[in-house]
Protein backbone atom coordinates (compact mmCIF):
# COMPACT_ATOMS: atom_id res chain seq x y z
CA UNK A 1 0.00 0.00 0.00
CA UNK A 2 0.86 3.27 -0.71
CA UNK A 3 1.15 5.82 2.18
CA UNK A 4 0.46 8.79 0.39
CA UNK A 5 -2.70 7.42 -2.13
CA UNK A 6 -5.78 7.87 0.24
CA UNK A 7 -7.64 4.20 0.74
CA UNK A 8 -11.41 3.83 0.44
CA UNK A 9 -12.42 4.19 3.83
CA UNK A 10 -10.21 7.11 4.28
CA UNK A 11 -11.84 8.41 0.88
CA UNK A 12 -14.86 8.05 2.82
CA UNK A 13 -14.24 9.39 5.61
CA UNK A 14 -12.90 12.41 3.75
CA UNK A 15 -16.19 13.28 1.67
CA UNK A 16 -17.89 12.99 4.92
CA UNK A 17 -16.11 15.31 6.60
CA UNK A 18 -16.72 17.71 3.87
CA UNK A 19 -20.51 17.27 3.72
CA UNK A 20 -20.81 17.81 7.48
CA UNK A 21 -18.18 21.02 6.79
CA UNK A 22 -20.82 22.24 4.02
CA UNK A 23 -23.92 21.98 6.25
CA UNK A 24 -22.19 23.55 9.08
CA UNK A 25 -21.59 26.65 6.92
CA UNK A 26 -24.37 26.50 5.10
CA UNK A 27 -26.31 26.21 8.47
CA UNK A 28 -24.72 29.35 10.01
CA UNK A 29 -25.50 31.09 6.84
CA UNK A 30 -29.21 30.45 6.74
CA UNK A 31 -29.35 30.93 10.43
CA UNK A 32 -27.97 34.36 10.13
CA UNK A 33 -30.35 35.28 6.74
CA UNK A 34 -33.78 33.37 8.42
CA UNK A 35 -36.29 36.25 8.64
CA UNK A 36 -38.64 33.73 9.88
CA UNK A 37 -37.07 33.60 13.24
CA UNK A 38 -36.74 36.33 16.17
CA UNK A 39 -32.73 37.53 17.24
CA UNK A 40 -33.28 35.02 20.11
CA UNK A 41 -33.85 32.03 18.23
CA UNK A 42 -31.40 32.63 16.21
CA UNK A 43 -29.45 32.66 18.74
CA UNK A 44 -30.54 29.33 19.95
CA UNK A 45 -30.35 27.80 16.37
CA UNK A 46 -26.55 29.32 16.64
CA UNK A 47 -26.03 27.59 19.97
CA UNK A 48 -27.51 24.14 19.06
CA UNK A 49 -25.65 24.14 15.90
CA UNK A 50 -22.24 25.29 17.02
CA UNK A 51 -22.78 22.44 19.86
CA UNK A 52 -23.56 19.97 17.47
CA UNK A 53 -21.38 20.56 14.31
CA UNK A 54 -22.98 17.13 12.83
CA UNK A 55 -26.55 16.72 14.47
CA UNK A 56 -26.88 20.18 15.16
CA UNK A 57 -27.20 21.48 11.11
CA UNK A 58 -29.33 18.41 10.07
CA UNK A 59 -31.63 19.66 12.54
CA UNK A 60 -31.83 23.00 11.06
CA UNK A 61 -32.33 22.13 7.76
CA UNK A 62 -35.06 19.67 8.74
CA UNK A 63 -36.94 21.80 10.60
CA UNK A 64 -36.40 24.49 8.10
CA UNK A 65 -37.37 22.52 5.73
CA UNK A 66 -40.72 21.31 7.27
CA UNK A 67 -42.16 25.04 8.71
CA UNK A 68 -41.43 26.16 5.30
CA UNK A 69 -43.46 23.51 3.50
CA UNK A 70 -45.87 24.28 6.09
CA UNK A 71 -45.74 27.77 5.87
CA UNK A 72 -46.27 27.87 2.30
CA UNK A 73 -49.26 25.01 2.31
CA UNK A 74 -51.06 27.71 4.84
CA UNK A 75 -50.66 31.22 2.04
CA UNK A 76 -52.14 28.32 -0.60
CA UNK A 77 -55.40 28.03 1.47
CA UNK A 78 -55.19 31.76 2.07
CA UNK A 79 -54.62 32.32 -1.42
CA UNK A 80 -57.99 30.46 -2.68
CA UNK A 81 -60.78 32.36 -0.98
Amino acid sequence: MNPIVPTAWEGMVIVAGIICAAMFIGALIGIARSRNHTPAGRALWLLIVLALPVFGPMLWFLTVRTSFKFNNDVHSVEHRH
